[in-house]
């Protein structure tokens, strides 16, 4: 089929008005997309001219964040046929985040936040323009292969300066699950409309799940109660930071959100700045081109920058955010003795003279930085002290050596004179060890001491010391082990067995309390002999999620007469291999000379076959 000078290659999919083909531009030789209104809706006025609305708001906005529309045509009789109207965009090779994140494919919440902030970007030059999207939502960004997303179809959007009743009030346009409360009921709607549903996508990315479920009519009804469950108490690993700035996003009195894109922007960038990552855009490259990579090194340096924002903001007065880092950290290492400290003196309200904070190896010589901070809000600027030991938790050792470890003091590292015994005081609000030598006024430490720690046991506990009846010594008191928590996700579905007890059904919602140590699990269908396996090990208090299927790898063949390799879930595979991939729905394009030359086709694959491109892209047995 030809439109113009644009031939049709094939469908790449559909929406609720148009349908989207891959296309090949025969005036400049380059692969674009190009979306074609459906027949039946191109002779109603009313649907091309909201059409047409898409093609002029679109084209205005020139930013890397939103979907460039090249080229706009149709809406005319060519001989005896009326030529469709048709809007020519750029081309992406890639996915959109629907299809990315799902109910287990989760990221990290510095990850959401720069999301929300790459689309705020975008949405502050739609909103200068005029331009108000209302139909935000994960299928409507696109992930391209080089990291890069933008926000597409504009088919809902209004201008400010059209004039259509349509447009503003009486209809429902735009998805249930990702509207405002005013969008809903069909009022007029501005920036912040757009500012709620944004928040509604990242709900859905950081949780997995819709802020609201449901019929559409049950969805409308629950937009406009606000009776939705944050997103931290949903999935506890969000974060609370994140978790309120999702909740003022999604306000369902639009005067208490956020009043612009670059209001909610400033707030999703401290988030991600706050982990280490001032950069939003080079970060989601980074994770979109290599995921695997970032996720060895993210979490550390994650807690490292949390840590140490956690005890600046606490001398600040911000508690609340402090304390709510602290619980993340733990959530992500729950024998973390840094956070333990931090959350156990903001839950106890103590307000310690000095508080001793490790913020982790930060310093690029490799010494540790150790922050002293809590005189007064505001005041005591951090005191560097070089070759300090990190805590090594192995074994149990005599409480005084415990107690100078709750100090996090080493030889040399307080110069006479600048302390005096008191001024100095452990997490629990303790003043300086008894041993602390007057004359030189800095505690005895016996020089290159290393300070060993039983995995259960914590200096910081704050409790009377208990005696090794063999040795005389104090010892640092235990803690109790708190259980782990399990989520078995299997597809299609089986029941979950923990060392030969069976325990229930595997689910993505599903959590199951083991305690710590090494398990087996395992997720069967007792009626088909289906059936998958792991040994897991879980430390005190920590959740793991496991996913797999009980149906066996693929094997598939490729076997192409037109294109030399295909891209499969957005990986390149040469013609001619065998790869083995997960039973289930594969995103398949046929790529020749690095170059697309086909539409992408979703393949269900469930027993070995191969890849043939001819007569058609499909699956064949031999």
């Amino acid at each position: 089929m030809r439109l113009g000078r644009y031939e049709l290659d094939g469908e790449l999919g559909e929406g609720g008005m148009a349908s989207v083909f891959s296309a090949t531009d025969t005036k400049l030789g380059r692969k674009v997309a190009v979306k074609v209104l459906f027949p039946h809706l191109a002779k109603r006025k009313e649907a091309a001219s909201r059409f047409k609305r898409e093609a002029r708001a679109a084209a205005g906005l020139d930013h890397e964040h939103i979907l460039r529309v090249l080229d706009v045509g149709g809406g005319e009789v060519v001989g005896d046929v009326l030529e469709p109207p048709y809007i020519v965009l750029e081309r992406i090779d890639g996915s959109d985040l629907g299809e990315y994140f799902g109910e287990t494919n989760i990221p990290m919440a510095e990850i959401v936040a720069a999301i929300g902030v790459t689309m705020c970007s975008a949405l502050e030059v739609a909103h200068e323009q005029g331009v108000v999207h209302r139909d935000i939502k994960p299928a409507n960004i696109m992930v391209t292969d080089k990291g890069r997303i933008v926000l597409a179809d504009f088919g809902v959007a209004r201008v400010n300066d059209e004039d259509s009743v349509v447009t503003r009030t009486g209809s429902l346009l735009g998805t249930p699950a990702y509207m405002s409360p005013e969008q809903a009921t069909g009022d007029e709607v501005d920036a912040r409309s757009d500012v709620y549903s944004l928040g509604a996508t990242l709900y859905k990315i950081a949780t997995g799940s819709f802020p609201y479920g449901g019929g559409t009519a049950q969805v409308v009804a629950s937009i406009l109660s606000g009776n939705r469950q944050e997103a931290q108490r949903l999935r506890p690993a969000v974060g609370g930071e994140l978790s309120r700035v999702i909740e003022r996003m999604m306000h369902r009195d639009v005067d208490q959100r956020y009043s612009s894109a670059s209001e909610a922007k400033a707030a999703l960038q401290e988030i991600v700045t706050g982990g280490g990552y001032p950069d939003a855009d080079k970060l989601l490259r980074s994770f979109f081109c290599d995921p695997v990579a970032l996720e060895k090194t993210m979490p550390a340096k994650v807690m490292a920058t949390s840590i140490a924002r956690a005890a600046r903001l606490a001398t600040q007065g911000r508690k609340a955010l402090a304390l709510s880092l602290g619980e993340r950290v733990l959530l992500m290492d729950p024998d973390n003795i840094q956070a333990r400290a931090i959350v156990r003196n903001l839950v106890t309200g103590k307000n310690p003279q000095v508080w001793v904070a490790v913020a982790g190896p930060m310093v690029v010589t490799g010494a540790v930085a150790f922050a002293f901070w809590g005189y007064s809000p505001g005041e005591a600027p951090p005191i560097y002290v070089e070759d300090a030991a990190p805590l090594d938790a192995t074994t149990l050792v005599d409480a005084g050596a415990a107690k100078d470890a709750a100090y996090n003091v080493q030889p040399g590292s307080v110069q006479p004179g600048s302390v005096q015994p008191g001024d100095i005081a452990d997490a629990n609000g303790d003043t300086a060890p008894a041993n602390a030598d007057v004359r030189t006024k800095k505690p005895r430490i016996r020089p290159k001491e290393e300070l060993k720690l039983s995995p259960d046991a914590s200096p910081l506990v704050g409790q009377p010391d208990p005696i090794d009846a063999g040795s005389g010594q104090a010892l640092v008191p235990a803690i109790a082990l708190k259980p782990a928590s399990l989520i078995v996700n299997i597809r299609p579905w089986c029941d979950v067995w923990v060392d030969g007890a069976k325990v229930g059904r595997a689910s993505a919602s599903t959590v199951f309390s083991v305690s710590p140590g090494t398990h087996r699990v395992e997720c069967k269908q007792e009626t088909t002999d289906l059936s998958w396996s792991k040994t897991v090990t879980l430390k005190p208090g920590e959740k793991k999620t496991l996913m797999g299927s009980v149906l066996s790898a693929v094997p598939l063949t490729l076997r192409l007469s037109k294109g030399d390799s295909a891209k499969i879930d957005g990986l390149l595979y040469k013609n001619g291999a065998t790869h083995s991939f997960k039973a289930g729905r594969h995103r398949i394009e046929v790529y020749k000379d690095g170059k697309s030359i086909s539409a992408a086709e979703y393949l269900d694959l469930r027993e070995r076959c191969t890849l043939r491109d001819k007569p058609n892209l499909g699956c064949f047995k031999r």
